[in-house]
C-alpha cells in the first residue's frame, strides 16, 4: 500500500454499522462482514465495530480469538428517559462484562450516549463519574449525542466544559459531541 496523504488521512476513519440501517444486518451476518472487510485490501480505512450495549451479549458469541482485537464502539442504548443515568450505569456494567470476557479479541474504545433532553452539567458530571468507576480494562472516549430537540448550543457548551475538565490520562477520555443530521435512528 501507498503511505501517501490519503492514506494518513483515511486510515481506520470509517466505523461499520452493519448493524444499523441501511443494511441491518443479523449479527452473524454483521460479526462475519467485519471480519471480511478487516482482512481485504482496504481493511486499513476500517475503524470500530458498534454495537449497543443491548447486543453485546450476542456479539460475544460470534467473536473467535480474533488475530487483532477489535475496536468496539459501544452505543449506551439503555439510557433514556428519567433514568437516564442509572440505565447508562447498568450498560456500562454489561459493556465493562464484554470488555473483560472479549479483552485479546476485542477492546471497547468508544462509548456513544444519545444525552436527555434536560441535560446539565451536574448531570453529565455524574455520567462521567460513571464511567470512570465502571473498571473497564482500556480508558474510552465518549460520544454524547445531542437531542434533536434540545438547545443544541447550551448543549454543546455543556459538553465543551467537561471536556476541558477532563484529563486525556483517565479512564473517561474527553468526550466528544454526536449530532445526528437525519437518518435512522436505530
Amino acid at each position: 500500500m501507498n503511505r501517501d496523504a490519503r492514506v494518513a488521512f483515511l486510515t481506520r476513519l470509517i466505523d461499520d454499522a452493519g448493524l444499523f440501517p441501511p443494511a441491518s444486518l443479523p449479527m452473524e451476518e454483521a460479526v462475519a462482514s467485519h471480519r471480511e472487510s478487516l482482512a481485504g485490501t482496504n481493511g486499513w480505512i476500517l475503524a470500530r465495530f458498534i454495537c449497543p450495549a443491548s447486543r453485546l451479549s450476542e456479539l460475544d458469541r460470534w467473536l473467535h480469538d480474533e488475530a487483532v482485537p477489535w475496536g468496539v464502539s459501544v452505543i449506551l442504548d439503555g439510557a433514556a428517559g428519567d433514568r437516564w443515568l442509572d440505565e447508562a450505569v447498568v450498560d456500562l456494567s454489561a459493556t465493562r462484562r464484554f470488555a473483560e470476557v472479549n479483552k485479546g479479541s476485542a477492546r471497547v474504545e468508544l462509548l456513544e450516549v444519545p444525552l436527555p433532553q434536560d441535560i446539565d452539567a451536574p448531570l453529565l458530571h455524574k455520567f462521567v463519574d460513571a464511567v470512570e468507576d465502571a473498571g473497564l480494562p482500556d480508558p474510552v472516549t465518549p460520544f454524547l449525542e445531542v437531542p434533536q430537540a434540545a438547545p443544541v448550543p447550551a448543549t454543546l457548551e455543556i459538553i465543551a466544559e467537561m471536556h476541558d475538565r477532563l484529563d486525556q490520562r483517565g479512564a473517561c477520555r474527553r468526550p466528544g459531541a454526536k449530532l445526528r443530521c437525519g437518518g435512522a435512528s436505530e
